[in-house]
């Protein structure tokens, strides 16, 4: 015959307790630690973060050649890495849909994002905040390298040129 199952004493309970808050205890620190140490290399000046695609794809080729031209306006898009990003992806209307794309910063350089460049036509862009103009090929923009993949513009966003 064999004898019932011991039952935990107070004792037992209080250790078995002990050990959960020191493992919960143990846990949270560490956890706190290595986001501090990740959030410290991340920040460090000169790191290199890959938070968020190294390119984009940005469409059908054909169609946002068309759009561009109907528009007479570059393609705008909005905040594309931590809300302080945004690109125009022009194309030389003259050019056929699978060449002539070129994509730059949105905004002069070192400008806030509150100064995003105003497209004028056939004279470029101007910044509204300094009144500085950069031509339609946003020469004195960073810019980046643009490619058609199987008919889809795909601006590479490693490729930055300061300008």
């Amino acid at each position: 015959m064999t004898a019932p199952p011991r039952l935990p004493t107070a004792a037992d309970r209080r250790r078995r307790r002990r050990v959960a808050i020191a493992v919960v205890v143990v846990g949270a620190v560490t956890s706190t630690l290595l986001a501090l140490v990740t959030i410290r290399a991340m920040t460090k000046p000169g790191a290199q973060n890959a938070l968020g695609d190294d390119t984009f794809r940005v469409g059908e080729a054909a169609l946002l050649a068309r759009r561009v031209a109907a528009d007479d306006y570059p393609l705008l898009f909005q905040d594309l890495r931590s809300g302080s990003f945004d690109l125009f992806v022009d194309h030389d209307r003259r050019r056929a849909p699978s060449v002539g794309w070129r994509a730059f910063e949105a905004h002069a350089p070192g400008a806030p994002r509150h100064c995003q460049l105003r497209y004028e036509g056939g004279r470029g862009f101007v910044d509204p905040c300094t009144s500085v103009r950069y031509p339609l090929e946003g020469t004195g923009l960073r810019s980046f390298r643009v490619v058609v993949e199987k008919g889809v513009v795909v601006v590479d966003l490693r490729t930055a040129d300061p300008g």
